[in-house]
């Protein structure tokens, strides 16, 4: 399972990467994966931006303008892995698909960009999931409910020589 410190690499990553970017497309291989109603990810996660890569212990958190928040946990095996034409970004657990053509065999859950970039997260097994929801309703997730409170992020201290 990745550990909170490669959470956080995941996160600062992307939180570098997607802010601004619009969500076109959302594909997926299960409803196990992105277990969301069509009617809402046309509503609140299709034409909205990112506004912000967050995390809570081991789920980020990708804040919407719609007032939503994608979030997703990458479980034992998961990672996230962004590629535009420009630049390619992955992390999580390690395996082929950091460095392989995407989407492949661990491809769960596709996001496609309005610029076309894409997000991917995937897996070896079926277990890393991602959901759609409102703040309110991701703080009362049975999820976001068991996480406890989110130790402080502290500003980084300069090396000492």
């Amino acid at each position: 399972m990745p550990e909170l410190p490669e959470v956080e690499t995941v996160r600062l990553g992307l939180s570098e990467l997607l802010p601004g970017r619009v969500f076109a497309v959302v594909a997926h291989d299960t409803d196990r994966s992105f277990p969301n109603a069509v009617a809402d990810v046309r509503t609140f996660l299709v034409s909205a931006s990112v506004q912000a890569v967050k995390r809570r212990a081991k789920v980020l958190l990708i804040e919407l303008s719609s007032n939503y928040s994608l979030v997703i946990h990458l479980k034992m095996t998961g990672q996230l892995v962004f590629v535009s034409p420009q630049e390619r970004f992955g992390a999580g657990h390690p395996n082929d698909s950091l460095v392989g053509q995407l989407p492949d065999k661990s491809t769960r859950v596709e996001f496609t960009f309005a610029d076309g970039s894409k997000l991917f997260l995937t897996t070896s097994a079926s277990s890393a999931g991602s959901g759609c929801c409102p703040p309110q309703r991701c703080r009362l997730s049975t999820l976001c409910a068991k996480l406890g409170t989110n130790r402080l992020m502290l500003p980084s201290l300069p090396m000492l020589s």
